[in-house]
């Protein structure tokens, strides 16, 4: 069974002790195979930390796409001066483990993950 990037990443928060919930949303009416909608655009996941409100976006390999997705959302300067709150993108990929003494190799899903800042915007000339 083949898990989605977004319930791999729920797996992954609920391991590491948070709440979490999915707050994107499926419109099986919009367009002729329905639609997904993330919450203001750009978040799939609302994870409850320590530290406060984190909004995660969960993708495959298109990091680069919904990175520049996020970074042209009208929402984005909003949420990240909301207090208490963060952004993350999550992208998860197969990667190979040497196992054996090199000999044989194992494939795994490992997320490569960013933490959205302001700074982004700045370094992207975008906003």
């Amino acid at each position: 069974m083949s898990f989605s990037p977004t319930q791999r990443t729920l797996r992954a928060l609920r391991n590491r002790g948070l709440v979490c919930e999915i707050v994107e949303k499926f419109n099986c009416y919009a367009g002729s195979f329905g639609q997904r909608k993330d919450l203001f655009g750009i978040i799939d996941i609302i994870a409850l930390s320590p530290d406060g409100v984190i909004g995660i976006q969960s993708c495959g390999n298109s990091f680069s796409e919904h990175y520049r997705k996020i970074l042209e959302s009208e929402y984005l300067v909003d949420w990240l001066n909301t207090p208490g709150t963060s952004l993350e993108l999550w992208a998860w990929r197969k990667c190979k483990r040497k196992l054996d003494k090199g000999y044989s190799e194992k494939l795994y899903w490992t997320p490569r993950t960013r933490i959205i800042t302001l700074e982004d915007l700045d370094e992207n000339h975008i906003g």
